[in-house]
Parts: C-alpha cells; sequence; structure tokens
C-alpha cells in the first residue's frame, strides 16, 4: 500500500513538474516571439539608416564637388583680374606663386 501511495505521489509531483514546465516553455516561446520581432524591427532602422547615410554621402560628395568648382573659378577669376592690373608689385607675386 506504501509504494502504491508512494508511486501516486510521484505521479502527482511528475504531473506538477510537467505542468509547470509547460508554462515556462510558453512564457519562452512568447519571450523569443518578442526578441524576434524586435530584431526584425531594428534590422529595418538599420537599413533606413543604412540608406539615408547613403544619401547624405553622396549629397556631402555633390556639396563638395561644387565646391572646389566654385573655388576655382573664384581662383581664376582673382587670376585674371589680379593679370588685368597694372601693378608690378602684384604681378611679380603672382609669378612667385605659380612657381
Amino acid at each position: 500500500m506504501n509504494d502504491l501511495q508512494a508511486l501516486i505521489s510521484e505521479a502527482t509531483n511528475f504531473k506538477t513538474e510537467i505542468e509547470e514546465m509547460h508554462a515556462k516553455l510558453a512564457f519562452l516561446q512568447i519571450s523569443i516571439k518578442a526578441m524576434e520581432d524586435a530584431t526584425e524591427y531594428l534590422a529595418g532602422q538599420k537599413d533606413m539608416l543604412d540608406e539615408s547615410k547613403k544619401e547624405t554621402e553622396e549629397l556631402n560628395e555633390d556639396l563638395e564637388k561644387q565646391l572646389k568648382a566654385k573655388e576655382e573659378a573664384n581662383k581664376k577669376r582673382m587670376i585674371a583680374k589680379l593679370q588685368r592690373d597694372k601693378n608690378p608689385q602684384i604681378k611679380e607675386l603672382m609669378v612667385h606663386e605659380e612657381n
């Protein structure tokens, strides 16, 4: 009789443990799903930021090219203006700068 009660008690303990494990499993599955969703969201945000960064870099390159072109045009205008100038000291400075 004691053996039977011990087996019933053990079976009850196993049943309780199984139910607790099922609850823990369900909780862990929900946690995994939440983490997967967060990972997917963050991957989307990363893609958006990467695209934005690429567009910004392209814009910066275009602006740098425009700036260099304007600086070169201003330099050429200044040289042309100075060459028209009759002042020999300025002409001498330009010759030294070109060399």
